[in-house]
């Protein structure tokens, strides 16, 4: 008799099939026929090939937001975990949402806008940077080769420290270690409410 793990996996790989087109739902009696080996390789490729996709999806969209060279910790299997239907803002809105907010805020209290017009000298600009050289600035800090972007989730041992939660909002912990010693932080509500940044 099939084990329930195993029949579970089977179901949840029929989901995915149908949901990314590769198999119409009327096919979806065969995969009930196929072994634990089998299972897994299609597993293996079915979730390689999602990955995939995300990861050149997500490239697409940092060279649309001018940050080509960004490097990004997100895994497709954690932003579907957090991607729920009775969210308003899915992942990719909220993704493009944070990196422009990071670029323009100059409301938010503490954002990294604030930082630099702290100490503008750190970069190389003078002491009342235009618009356009605090933005540039910001691209090149974003694609430091030592910075990076990693989605936070309900597992991460860092946490935004003012208690925000991925439950209700997508959270992106930002590393620029050659301007600034601690996480960077960019909130976007999922119920559609306003993004922010902070250090």
């Amino acid at each position: 008799m099939e084990n329930i793990e195993l029949k579970n996996l089977k179901i949840k790989i029929a989901q995915k099939l149908i949901r990314l087109n590769t198999i119409p739902v009327e096919q979806v009696g065969s995969i009930v026929e196929l072994d634990e080996t089998a299972i897994q390789a299609i597993l293996h490729e079915v979730y390689g090939k999602e990955e995939n996709e995300f990861q050149e999806k997500l490239q697409a969209l940092c060279t649309g937001l001018n940050v080509p060279k960004l490097k990004t910790i997100i895994a497709s299997a954690e932003v579907e975990h957090q991607n729920t239907p009775a969210h308003s803002v899915g992942f990719f809105d909220a993704f493009q949402a944070a990196i422009y907010n990071i670029l323009t805020d100059v409301n938010s209290p503490r954002t990294l806008i604030d930082h630099i017009l702290e100490q503008p000298e750190r970069l190389g600009l003078g002491e009342y940077p235009s618009k356009l050289s605090i933005y540039t600035a910001i691209q090149d800090l974003l694609q430091h080769q030592n910075s990076h972007l990693e989605l936070v989730s309900v597992q991460s041992k860092k946490q935004p420290t003012r208690g925000e939660s991925s439950k209700d909002c997508w959270i992106f912990a930002l590393h620029l270690p050659s301007f600034l010693p601690n996480t960077h932080w960019a909130v976007v509500p999922k119920d559609g409410g306003k993004s922010y940044n902070y250090n």
